[in-house]
């Protein structure tokens, strides 16, 4: 049953503001909104309106004109979202429709400067004839923005490797929520007490705040690897140089919006080979993982579990990739290897999978250096929220468990 879309209040004069001032899209009708009310999460919110800018100019006077009304704003990426980060009863900014250009990319540097609506894919292509990707790819990576990977500090498979989005966010062009705009990048600590402009006035005033709480923050915060959740006071005051653009990374747009981004691009592997752990007990495929993250060459740990496999069976897309492993298997565990040459990547592979059943829950190894195999097996990975869906009682609704990025020390996961 769709919800009742209702008349908001603050609508109809927010929406005459943003017509005389805004060039881009401007949408407050019931459709719209009910459209926008939704991302890949279980959440549904219907927002106040809105707005496709056509630019950051139209993004600025966007934003002014949400500010003096005193309505929220909400930038929006692709939507692939599980956890609600894009709904929410605001002012919805979609970057992914007009603001999606390539600006640069700088094999030299290894650097790309983009707009926010930037799917992460078509970057790669880009990249790819110079050798270079963007490193973190998450199983988003056809839908997703960078706007959003940014809001997000997003990672994916290969963190082991590559991190988190901020570990490649160079600089950020923002506005504020007053409208006003500034650039954040890399300063020197010595240069801070006269640093000039915005970002010297925010450098100040977010060190004034945190440096009296240093220790408590150092001590708190958790050491987990894929710990995205919260502001990253901690990578503040701990890095070198100041960044106020990694404050803004994982902020979920609550602190500005991203309208241009410097990144750091890293070089595609040479070799790349993947063994696929077919475990008999869910739960011990969890236990096996703290054994493997030290193998030599390891560049990404996956896990899928029996109804993703139960509903990739279903769909011919995916049902031969999804018979590499036995039918009885409950979580079958993604670990692929890297190296600079065929042979090295195949010794790391072969290898790992003669100790393989000597891991908790002596599981079944398989191992595929065929690069269509690896991609068809990684193809069903990042289908794997959808082919849930194929799981529940009504295949037309989403699952409802919700879902949400959590960290937990590798040791302590099949616990």
């Amino acid at each position: 049953m769709l919800p009742v879309v209702n008349h908001d209040a603050r609508g109809s004069r927010l929406e005459r503001a943003l017509r005389g001032r805004v060039r881009g899209e401007v949408r407050f009708d019931a459709k719209s909104r009910l459209l926008y009310s939704t991302d890949a999460s279980i959440y549904q919110i219907l927002p106040i309106g809105v707005v496709v800018p056509l630019d950051a100019a139209d993004a600025e006077a966007a934003i002014r004109v949400a500010a003096e009304e005193g309505v929220p704003v909400l930038p929006r990426g692709g939507g692939t979202g599980l956890a609600g980060q894009t709904v929410g009863a605001a002012l919805v900014l979609d970057f992914s429709k007009r603001m999606n250009r390539i600006l640069e990319i700088d094999p030299d540097r290894r650097r790309a400067r983009v707009q926010p609506g930037v799917r992460l894919d078509r970057l790669n292509r880009a990249a790819a004839p110079h050798g270079l990707q963007f490193g973190p790819d998450p199983a988003t990576i056809r839908q997703c923005v960078l706007g959003g990977m940014i809001g997000n500090n997003s990672c994916g498979a290969r963190s082991l490797v590559y991190g988190k989005t901020g570990d490649h966010v160079h600089g950020l062009h923002c506005i504020l929520a007053d409208g006003g705009c500034t650039h954040f990048g890399p300063v020197q600590r010595a240069d801070i007490p006269t640093l000039p402009g915005r970002e010297g006035d925010l450098a100040r005033q977010v060190m004034s705040l945190l440096e009296p709480e240093r220790e408590r923050i150092l001590a708190r915060y958790p050491k987990v690897p894929r710990r995205v959740s919260g502001y990253n006071f901690d990578t503040l005051l701990e890095a070198p140089e100041l960044n106020l653009a990694q404050l803004l990374v994982g902020s979920e747009g609550t602190l500005a919006t991203v309208v241009e981004a410097e990144l750091g691009l890293v070089p595609v592997p040479a070799h790349r080979g993947l063994v696929l752990l077919a475990f008999s007990g869910r739960f011990d495929s969890m236990d096996a993982i703290a054994a493997i993250l030290p193998e030599p060459g390891l560049s990404a740990l996956e896990i899928v579990d029996d109804r993703v496999l139960r509903g990739a069976r279903e769909l011919l897309e995916y049902r031969d990739t999804a018979a590499l492993v036995s039918p009885d298997a409950r979580g079958v565990l993604f670990v692929e290897f890297s190296g600079d040459s065929a042979e090295e990547v195949a010794g790391l592979a072969h290898d790992f999978a003669a100790r393989a059943p000597g891991l908790p829950g002596s599981p079944t190894p398989g191992v595929y250096l065929d690069k269509l195999a690896q991609f068809n097996a990684w193809a069903l990975r990042q289908a794997a929220t959808g082919l849930l869906y194929r799981t529940t009682a009504h295949r037309d609704i989403k699952p409802t468990e919700f879902v949400e990025d959590t960290g937990i020390p590798p040791e302590k996961l099949g616990a």
